[in-house]
């Protein structure tokens, strides 16, 4: 972490701020596969006197390690759209992936939305096949490399240990989708559900018709199969949070049920056009 600062004037005497320099990380943060004991130092000075200093030790987490949501003063922060920065649609493994997709002759070219609905859903299903050819599994790994403890964390594969490995867990197959048909240039989107994620495409460019694929199906089900099962794991969450919400009483604070929430629909084009970049792998070269 390269030294960071910020300097302010505090409008009231006797008031309580909190003031947050602004830290800018090194290119190396991008190789931290294993946790790293480091300690930040903060200094302080008050009209140009020097205040002291105080020392606390922190622990650099993998960069595989997503945190997904955390707690801070008892209010409670979403952030998985996060997972977004797993999303590469620059990996060179992405091409690669879209010329073994020719090779299933779902498709002659990817075209876009140069197609019609159903020529967009026929390249996703080459998509598919191609990675089906690759024979990914399923894989449950999510432990993170360190425990957080105000918030939720989980492992995330890049590309090129998910794609040499042959495992991916829902979102690592999920963001491994969600490159390659972002790079055809299809709305896409990951689709957080409690617990679970799924990848979503939309069928034509104005989102009207929507395609949801359940990626942990990619080892022994068919393209339609995993549609089916996406389409309705997503219908049940949109009917659970719709009924939820049909109980609340009106100016009441009920405690919020992650069940009992819609779909987090994370588009990536939106994330992109926050800053949301995808992480480097330094392993791409593979």
């Amino acid at each position: 972490i390269n030294p960071g600062r910020a300097e302010v004037t505090l409008p009231r005497k006797g008031k309580t701020y909190r003031i947050y320099p602004f830290l800018t990380f090194a290119d190396a943060l991008a190789l931290v596969r294993q946790p790293i004991r480091a300690t930040l130092t903060a200094r302080l000075r008050l009209d140009g006197v020097a205040q002291g200093e105080r020392l606390a030790p922190v622990a650099v987490a993998s960069v595989n390690d997503c945190v997904h949501s955390f707690e801070d003063d008892d209010d409670y922060y979403d952030t998985d759209w996060l997972y977004a920065a797993y999303v590469n649609e620059n990996h060179p493994a992405v091409q690669q992936i879209m010329r073994e997709a020719l090779a299933t002759r779902e498709v002659s070219s990817f075209s876009g939305y140069q197609a019609d609905p159903a020529g967009v859903r026929r390249q996703v299903k080459a998509v598919w096949q191609a990675l089906r050819r690759r024979d990914i599994r399923y894989s449950s790994i999510e432990r993170p490399s360190v425990a957080a403890s105000a918030g939720w964390v989980q492992h995330v594969r890049l590309i090129s240990d998910a794609l040499s490995a042959r495992q991916a867990n829902c979102v690592e197959g999920s963001c491994l989708l969600a490159s390659v048909f972002y790079k055809i240039g299809l709305e896409t989107a990951l689709v957080s559900l409690p617990e679970h994620m799924l990848v979503a495409v939309s069928l034509d460019p104005q989102g009207k018709r929507q395609l949801y694929l359940e990626t942990t199906m990619l080892d022994d089900s068919t393209f339609e199969e995993a549609a089916e099962s996406g389409q309705e794991q997503v219908a049940q969450a949109y009917e659970k949070a719709r009924k939820a919400a049909a109980r609340k009483k009106p100016g009441k604070d009920d405690d919020d049920d992650d069940d009992d929430e819609a779909p987090n629909i994370i588009s990536i084009r939106a994330m992109r056009a926050a800053g949301v970049v995808p992480i480097p792998d330094p392993n791409a070269a593979r």
